[in-house]
């Protein structure tokens, strides 16, 4: 719901409303800023006491030749509480300031919305001021910067996602060359070992050739000492 908001209108606003009208030219409101310092405001006053932030202003109307209506959104993630409300024209001129020790409304960090409120100027000149708004819809301005977040929420998920693909391709490397590694040095042990055992084989064999040829030897000694001993009974039967 609007409501209605009667701001002070600061020296340097009548000053640049008075140098436009010399110059056929209306004040142009172009940003409306928040902070959260309540107080009286003075006509001296050229910035808020404590701007938490400053917005475009997404739409706006004429209700009245004094009166303008205009909306904001408050986006952003800061929370305080709006007690006092900055007008400004396109050059940074502050141009009308509201400021109550009652808050106007909450600012959440985790909630965006919309401000709507009417602009009560009765004590300037009809039509001499305007409001210049982005006329966007505050509906649509408020999905896109939903969008926004989430694309960057994915965006950045997917990147996470890549840089684990990465480390994990990264470990599976270093394993693959750990277990060529092993394969390597288990084959080598397996090839010793068989050196090891043909060696021993080989060892083998010439022993039991070594002993077969001594046993053969040792046959055939027995074979001739056997055949002399039966030629020498044989020499003793004759003689008998």
């Amino acid at each position: 719901m609007s409501a209605p908001l009667k701001p002070l209108i600061t020296s340097a606003g009548l000053t640049a409303l008075f140098n436009g009208q010399q110059n056929g030219l209306k004040a142009e409101i172009t940003h409306i800023a928040f902070g959260d310092h309540g107080r009286t405001p003075s006509a001296g006053e050229k910035a808020l006491k404590s701007e938490k932030a400053r917005h475009q202003i997404l739409t706006s109307q004429r209700l009245g030749p004094h009166t303008l209506n205009f909306t904001v959104l408050a986006d952003g993630d800061r929370e305080f509480w709006i007690r006092e409300v900055g007008f400004y024209l396109a050059d940074g001129t502050l141009f009308a300031v509201w400021s109550s020790t009652s808050p106007l409304a909450y600012k959440s960090a985790s909630v965006d919305f919309e401000l709507t409120y009417d602009l009560l100027l009765d004590a300037l000149p009809a039509d001499s001021v305007t409001i210049v708004s982005t006329s966007a819809d505050p509906s649509v301005a408020h999905w896109l910067g939903n969008y926004a977040e989430l694309t960057h929420a994915s965006v950045n998920a997917m990147l996470r996602d890549i840089k684990q693909q990465d480390a994990n391709r990264a470990l599976d490397a270093r394993q693959k060359e750990d277990d060529e590694e092993v394969h390597l040095r288990i084959t080598g042990v397996v090839n010793s070992l068989h050196q090891e055992v043909s060696r021993q084989v080989r060892v083998n064999e010439q022993h039991l050739y070594i002993l077969s040829a001594n046993a053969e030897a040792n046959i055939s000694n027995m074979t001739r000492q056997t055949q002399m001993l039966f030629r020498v009974i044989d020499l003793e039967k004759e003689k008998v």
